[in-house]
């Protein structure tokens, strides 16, 4: 079938989250939503108190499984309960079927059709016009999911058809063009590869005056600065997610001090007032991981120092254990302050 226009794709799917909100928003309050019948109970999946991650229960004192993995307090049971790798579908797995089933079944409203979105030819994430959160490529096309996540193990490989031949790089950024036809491209064949090529084209992009503070401006139009791109190099492989949130940070870091001056930012910075500096200075996007960043990596690089000798990031700074970690960890320099920082920036009183 044709692909659904954008703009009607977009109203589709703005619809769409709009009810699955309001669906959630009415279990939270205690009530059902319309269009969906409430969660199950707790108690009626297969015992998630038995889940484990790495070796170690989901569990401890009032996080139980009846409680965090209750699917009528969200998509993901209880969010208060999860951190680091203890999350919902780490903990949850019968739970999260459950959500994955039930969303799977709201994917397909008004012209946005399942053949069109889930089709792998467009790409190994299906068309991704059709994607928003929660209506996800992996949540709406599980099948097809599944397929191309096993593909590159399975699937490609029959026929004398070898991974070691069709995915070398040295014959063209898409390993041996012979191999691939509409379905099985080197794009879902050869994944490791395919990151290999990404990451060198996008760190040989920029050269001289060819910057992404030039090339990848929108308002040069939809695909940047045109004349920045030729072959290998166009804007999709060089303007990625990484580089705008860069992009970002130079832009907010550029103007944290204007009309201020040095004195004010040798203040602020200061990490003897504390971690993350002066906490008055700041607000919003203007915080001293942004601000400061030389200071910023003063505190990480001591932090890296916190975990040798076998001892357990995850653990010891699990605020499921305490709102400083685990106490049993701590001892004099090394404090849940000094080695767990992003935790204790979130966590700890201004």
């Amino acid at each position: 079938p044709a692909p659904t226009p954008a703009p009607l794709m977009l109203g589709a799917l703005a619809a769409k989250a709009a009810a699955a909100a309001a669906g959630v928003a009415a279990l939270l309050d205690g009530g059902v939503p319309a269009a969906a019948a409430p969660g199950p109970a707790p108690g009626t999946f297969p015992p998630s108190a038995l889940s484990t991650v790495a070796g170690e229960s989901c569990w401890m004192e009032a996080l139980t499984a009846d409680f965090c993995c209750d699917v009528r307090k969200g998509f993901s049971g209880d969010a208060r309960c999860w951190n680091g790798p203890f999350t919902f579908a780490a903990c949850c797995p019968a739970e999260a079927a459950f959500v994955a089933a039930e969303t799977e079944k709201q994917c397909w409203i008004g012209s946005i059709s399942r053949p069109a979105c889930c089709d792998i030819r467009k790409g190994s994430q299906g068309d991704p016009r059709c994607w928003d959160a929660p209506f996800t490529f992996e949540a709406c096309c599980r099948n097809e999911a599944a397929f191309v996540k096993s593909a590159p193990e399975k699937e490609c490989w029959i026929g004398g058809v070898l991974p070691e031949s069709c995915c070398d790089i040295n014959k063209g950024v898409t390993g041996d063009a012979r191999c691939w036809d509409p379905i099985f491209t080197f794009d879902l064949c050869c994944p490791t590869e395919k990151v290999e090529v990404q990451k060198a084209i996008e760190e040989s992009c920029w050269l001289g005056e060819v910057t992404p503070k030039v090339c990848c401006d929108r308002r040069r139009g939809p695909q940047g600065e045109a004349e920045c791109w030729t072959g290998q190099y166009q804007f999709d492989s060089c303007c990625t997610p990484k580089v705008f949130k860069q992009l970002e940070l130079e832009e907010i870091q550029e103007t944290c001090w204007l009309g201020f001056g040095e004195a004010t930012r040798a203040a602020c910075c200061d990490i003897r007032k504390g971690l993350r500096g002066d906490n008055g200075c700041w607000s919003g996007a203007y915080n001293f991981q942004t601000c400061c960043p030389a200071e910023m990596k003063m505190v990480t690089t001591f932090a890296a120092q916190c975990w040798v000798g076998g001892i357990p990031e995850a653990v010891c700074c699990d605020q499921r254990r305490g709102p400083r970690g685990d106490e049993g960890c701590w001892d004099g320099l090394y404090s849940f302050e000094s080695c767990c920082p992003e935790q204790a920036a979130v966590a700890l009183p201004r």
